[in-house]
């Protein structure tokens, strides 16, 4: 690959990463069962039911004292629902010590440090003026949300339909600009087989794998970047017989998905500033 090419994918990469300085909003999830917590709101001791606003959740790892929290951030499938009742949260991590923060008439109250216990944990939440009390729910006592309410009943569904859309999203933006692409360079159309092939082989990859092994959302966005960057320039350089030589595999890999990313996280910022 050429010095020139080379200085453009790191340039590629420290846009790409300061672009994501403002965290989008989770645009998957990922298949398979993962743990999970779900809270129940016990507001007995109220007289007149309080106003549930924010609600957070924080892991702690190992550390029962909890003195570094550290924020669960939407990514994938991991993922907090929240409605009147409670919260369902789909996590990538079990076990180990975790706080709860919830908003309860405009007053945070956080939790004390509780340990997570079996894959799928079940809590009830009594809020008491000024406090919360967390308690668990062994499995005979569960305390279930209906399943249109429920993350969680449906995560295969909603793990499909957000592939879909991944999907069709990338091909609806990379063909566009592979066909220019094409068209400027005077290639065989056939190259576009390839585009579709390619981004059917490395949507689910990026989408569904990449972010379990990454929890850092930055991160895990430059690895989703670089990997689909280069399985796709290769599928090119390999399968495009003598219509690309290296240089224009790279070349074509790196802008359709420079586009898609680029496009995708300008849709996911301007859904977040809407929304």
């Amino acid at each position: 690959m050429p010095w020139k090419n080379v200085r453009l994918a790191f340039f590629t990469l420290l846009v790409l990463t300061l672009l994501l300085t403002t965290p989008p909003p989770a645009a998957s999830a990922d298949i398979g069962p993962k743990p999970t917590m779900a809270f129940s709101w016990d507001l007995s001791a109220w007289e007149s039911a309080p106003i549930i606003g924010q609600v957070n959740l924080y892991t702690c790892g190992d550390d029962s004292s909890c003195s570094e929290p550290v924020l669960i951030e939407e990514m994938a499938a991991q993922r907090m629902t929240c409605d009147e009742d409670g919260c369902f949260a789909m996590l990538y991590s079990s076990g180990g010590y975790w706080q709860l923060e919830v908003e309860v008439d405009g007053e945070i109250l956080r939790s004390e440090p509780f340990e997570k216990i079996g894959y799928d944990s079940d809590y009830r939440v009594i809020f008491h003026p000024g406090q919360m009390e967390i308690v668990y729910l062994p499995p005979p006592d569960v305390i279930g949300f209906e399943s249109e309410r429920s993350f969680g009943a449906n995560a295969l569904a909603v793990t499909l339909m957000s592939l879909g859309l991944a999907l069709a999203a990338t091909l609806a933006v990379e063909l566009i600009i592979a066909a220019v692409f094409i068209k400027r360079k005077s290639l065989p159309w056939r190259l576009l087989v390839l585009t579709l092939l390619g981004n059917i082989i490395t949507v689910p990859i990026v989408w569904l794998f990449v972010p379990v092994f990454f929890a850092d959302i930055l991160i895990a966005f430059a690895v989703q970047f670089m990997t689909a960057f280069l399985l796709e320039s290769m599928l090119y350089r390999i399968l495009g017989g003598k219509s690309l030589a290296w240089r224009g595999s790279f070349q074509l890999g790196l802008w359709t998905n420079l586009g898609s990313e680029l496009i995708g996280l300008g849709i996911l910022v301007l859904l977040s500033q809407i929304v």
